[in-house]
Formats: C-alpha cells, sequence, structure tokens
C-alpha cells in the first residue's frame, strides 16, 4: 500500500514539473516573503509569478510528499517548484482582474508533516487596464445641431469609465466591456471643431486611452431672403432691425452688411436678425446682405437691401378750429400722416404766445389776447423731412358789447316810428351781434318785442314800425339788448330813449 501511494505521488510531481529526486520533506509550514512582480494592468496577459519564501515543498514519488501549490484567490495554479524558497507559477491573463487578489502557498499534508499547511497570504496589485477607443458612432456632427449619444466601441472599459471631450467629462453608461455610451450635449457642438475624445477609467489619475478625433463640421449657411428689401435714407428712428431667412444657420453665423459683420442674434437654424443703424442707411445706396458662419465661409449668395431717398414729405391738418368766435379757450389738435418713413412729430406755434416751433399734439389757445389768433402746424417724418405748415384762425372775443340809443322821435297815430340804435363793440373783436329791441307802453307794460340777427357792429341801425299798432297816444320807452357772435350778452348800461305818438299842437 505505501509503496502504491509513493507511486502516485511520484506520478504528481512529474505532472506538476517537480523532478522526484529534489524531494525534500519541511519542517515547518510555508511563508511567503515576497512576490515578483508585486503587480500588473488588467490587460497584462498571462503572467509568470514567482513566489519567494520557506517551506515550499519539493518532492517526488519516492518521498511521499505532494509539492507545494500557488493559491490565486483560492485557486490552484499550476506551480512549479525551483526551491524549498522559490516557486513560479502561471497566472492565466483570464484571472487577472483589477483590484487586490490574495497569493498563497498550501502545502497538503504528508509526512513527516500530518496536517495541510497553508501560508499566509501575500497581496497582489492589479491595477485597471488602459481604456482602448476602436471607433466611435457616430464620427463626427454638423455645429449648431442637437445633442446626441455618442457611442464608443474598444476595450476595457469598466464601470467607473467615464468619457472626456476635450477634457470635460461626460455622462458616460457603461453597455460592455467593449462599448460605452456617452450624452454629447449640443452646447458641446455649437461650434466646429476638432475634438479629442478620450476614456479614464476612473477618477483622476486613473488610466486615460489614446484620443480619437470628433469632428463637428462647420455648415455653410444659405441666405435666401431678407425683411425688409428697402428702407428710407436717413432714417432717424434707430428700431431698423434686418431679419434674414435661410438654412444652416448656427450659434455664431453672422449677418454681413457689404463684407462687414453686424452684431447677430441667432434666432433658429433658419433665421437671424440684426440692427441697422442710423450710419448703415444714412444715404441713398445698395448694400450687399450676406451671411458667414463664425468659422466657416461666407454663403454664396447675397441680397440687395435698397436705401432708398424719400419723394413726399409729410401732411399736417388741424382739427378744433371753425369760423365762429370764442369767448372760453379752444382746443386744437395736431396731426400728420406719411406715406413713406412714418411720422415723428408734430410741431406748433402761435405768436406771440408760442413764437418758437414747439413739439406737441394739442394746444390751447387762450381767451387773452382777444382777436383773430393765428396756429400754424407742421410735421417731421422719420427722415427728418418737414412737411407743409397748416394754418387755423381762431376767434376770441371776451368783451361784452355795449348799445346805444340815438334818438327819440315823436310821430302821428299813422305814422311811422323808426328807432335808430348802434352796437358797440371794439374794432377786431365780433362783427355782428343779435339784437332785441322790446317797447314798453307809458304804463309801463311791454307792448313790442322784435329780434335782429347778424347786426354789424360800430354802425347806426334803424328799427321801423306802424305808430298805429298800439291804439294809443302817448310816451313810450324803448331798450336795445345785444348778445355778440362770442356769446358775449349786453353790458350795462342797457342803450335806452323814448319816443311819443301823438298829435301835434
Amino acid at each position: 500500500m505505501r509503496l502504491r501511494l509513493v507511486f502516485l505521488a511520484g506520478i504528481l510531481l512529474l505532472t506538476l514539473g517537480v523532478p522526484a529526486a529534489a524531494a525534500v520533506a519541511p519542517t515547518s509550514g510555508p511563508v511567503i516573503t515576497a512576490l515578483d512582480p508585486g503587480s500588473c494592468a488588467a490587460d497584462h496577459g498571462d503572467l509568470t509569478l514567482t513566489v519567494y519564501g520557506s517551506g515550499f515543498v519539493a518532492a517526488g514519488p519516492a518521498a511521499g510528499l505532494h509539492p507545494s501549490v500557488v493559491l490565486w484567490n483560492g485557486a490552484p495554479l499550476t506551480t512549479s517548484v525551483i526551491s524549498s524558497g522559490e516557486l513560479e507559477a502561471a497566472v492565466p491573463g483570464s484571472m487577472i482582474q483589477p483590484g487586490m487578489s490574495e497569493v498563497a502557498v498550501f502545502n497538503q499534508g504528508s509526512p513527516p508533516l500530518t496536517t495541510d499547511a497553508t501560508s499566509k497570504p501575500a497581496w497582489f496589485t492589479v491595477t485597471p487596464a488602459t481604456p482602448v477607443i476602436a471607433s466611435l458612432s457616430p464620427p463626427s456632427a454638423q455645429a449648431g445641431g442637437p445633442g446626441f449619444d455618442l457611442t464608443l466601441n474598444g476595450a476595457w472599459f469598466v464601470e467607473s469609465s467615464v468619457v472626456l471631450w476635450d477634457s470635460t467629462a461626460l455622462v458616460t453608461t457603461m453597455l460592455s466591456a467593449g462599448q460605452l455610451r456617452a450624452a454629447v450635449p449640443a452646447s458641446a457642438i455649437a461650434e466646429p471643431a476638432a475634438v479629442h475624445v478620450t476614456v479614464r477609467n476612473g477618477p483622476e489619475g486613473a488610466p486615460v486611452s489614446g484620443p480619437v478625433t470628433f469632428t463637428v463640421a462647420a455648415v455653410l449657411p444659405v441666405l435666401s431672403a431678407i425683411t425688409p428689401t428697402h428702407v428710407w435714407a436717413g432714417y432717424v428712428k434707430g428700431d431698423l432691425v434686418l431679419t434674414a431667412t435661410g438654412s444652416g444657420f448656427v450659434n455664431g453665423t453672422h449677418i454681413l452688411l457689404d463684407g462687414a459683420a453686424s452684431p447677430t442674434t441667432f434666432a433658429g437654424p433658419a433665421q437671424l436678425t440684426a440692427p441697422l443703424t442710423t450710419a448703415d442707411v444714412a444715404v441713398p445706396r445698395t448694400i450687399a446682405v450676406g451671411v458667414k458662419s463664425s468659422q466657416g465661409p461666407a454663403s454664396a449668395t447675397t441680397l440687395p437691401l435698397a436705401v432708398v431717398a424719400e419723394t413726399s414729405a409729410p401732411v399736417t391738418t388741424i382739427s378744433g378750429a371753425d369760423d365762429g368766435w370764442h369767448n372760453s379757450p379752444v382746443h386744437l389738435a395736431f396731426a400728420a400722416t406719411d406715406a413713406e418713413s412714418g411720422v415723428q412729430k408734430t410741431q406748433f406755434r402761435c405768436p406771440p404766445a408760442i413764437a418758437s416751433w414747439t413739439d406737441g399734439t394739442v394746444y390751447v389757445v387762450p381767451t387773452t389776447p382777444q382777436g383773430t389768433v393765428f396756429v400754424s402746424a407742421r410735421a417731421l417724418d422719420w427722415c427728418d423731412n418737414v412737411g407743409g405748415t397748416a394754418t387755423a384762425a381762431v376767434h376770441i372775443d371776451t368783451t361784452r358789447p355795449k348799445t346805444k340809443a340815438l334818438n327819440a322821435p315823436t310821430v302821428k297815430p299813422s305814422g311811422r316810428v323808426t328807432l335808430k340804435y348802434r352796437v358797440i363793440e371794439p374794432a377786431g373783436l365780433s362783427p355782428a351781434a343779435d339784437v332785441v329791441v322790446k317797447v314798453y307802453s307809458p304804463d309801463d307794460k311791454l307792448v313790442l318785442k322784435r329780434s335782429r340777427q347778424d347786426v354789424p357792429v360800430n354802425s347806426d341801425r334803424t328799427y321801423s314800425f306802424a305808430a298805429k299798432m298800439f291804439h294809443r297816444i302817448g310816451t313810450f320807452h324803448w331798450y336795445v339788448y345785444a348778445t355778440d357772435m362770442a356769446g358775449n350778452t349786453q353790458a350795462k348800461p342797457i342803450g335806452s330813449s323814448t319816443f311819443t305818438v301823438g298829435w301835434p299842437h
């Protein structure tokens, strides 16, 4: 039986590559003092590990001993015993994973040892492998496009792998050890560029792959239309905005005016806007409008923007004035129209109160001075062209008229009574008045009342009637009342006199 065991042990030693003649029985358990190498990268491949120490068993069948075996994380490796102080073990590349691997030496119990013995472990460091990028999908994008998912194909990717976009970390998802997916935001491809894409297997300091270039290609912008197509020369309002429509616009594409870049607002891939300054449109000319991306060529097409001289001026009207006379303030309003650049403002003047042109749309004509007041108005368009002047005459009269009875006639009962009177008004004020003549009987009763319209002022006027209409004789009193064209009523004293109806003595 003993011979059989010795034979089997010899066969095992020969299988492990240990010469049977080198069998030496240890007197104590195995001890590891060093590993060579002590570390490697995860992508190292198959590794020959040398273990240094003491108590290693080199045995053959004749000795009846089992040779020492190197354990890698508890799994036996194919081991060669060089001496009682040195072992060589073959580590398959598939067992080399990032992290700390436990290495130990196992001696199976056999005479003179009666129990199994395992050394205290030594630690082998496996550093992360350097990742490799084989390809990118997609390999390029157009500048100004939307965000997208970038797929990286390669090897040695791990859960902690991070895709770097010119050193900026992207949100990364591990699909497998050979594939990653990274989210590329739209802001990362806003401008044309050649971007270096790398993979880092972990935090700062971890292995980083070699770079692969991702191309952010410039898009040739295409200009198809502009709005407006013409503007007025000398326009000073400052609100002109040029809109360019087309395709291939990105953030950073500029509108060109005669080849010079204008401050441009990116409104989308099909629209740009830029202000037109007063200097741009100062004189009649034609501006060549184009578009150009910040890092690419200009559009092949330019469109003409005509700066055109105006041919008309604004027309002004005044409302609120009439031919009548007024004894209260008169409200005037000024309005204007302009068929081309539009109305910038209206101005008015009313000498001597408002001697120079004054901006405004309304004016209240005061009640002083009295007489006929002339108010003028004009307008300026947005090219500073001055239109024709409109004028309104406003008649102001706040003075009450006076009346004067000019005669005291005596007539027969069969005759006619002719009363002479005058309405008195300062020159330059109301030229006429409405007059009421009242006649009272000798017993002070009203016997006649007559009205006359638009009686001229400051001239002698008469009113006649038959004396017999009273059917009596005696002395009658008569009065003259006046209201001028502005509505001012008779001032005291009221013009009055008498007339007598009777037979002469």
